[in-house]
């Protein structure tokens, strides 16, 4: 399991554009049958007119997920 705790203004412009699916806010409980996914967590201090509190399902896989974390920070300069 990979987990990064950054805050959504900092990741707005990687996933704004991702499908996402709002589970919640409960984390949603696994499942053996659905492949890996990514899930993130809005905490209510980071929410607003896009984003509530809760959890939000990602279509991206997390490794495709990672690739693009690590090719965003890369490119603006950020650390992992």
């Amino acid at each position: 399991m990979l987990r990064a705790v950054m805050p959504i203004s900092d990741l707005r412009p990687l996933v704004s554009a991702e499908t996402r699916d709002y589970l919640g806010e409960s984390f949603p409980k696994l499942n053996d049958d659905i492949s890996a996914r990514t899930v993130m967590e809005i905490v209510q201090e980071e929410q607003d007119e896009g984003w509530k509190t809760g959890f939000y399902l990602f279509e991206k896989t997390p490794p495709h997920f990672e690739e693009a974390l690590r090719a965003f920070c890369k490119a603006t300069g950020r650390r992992i």
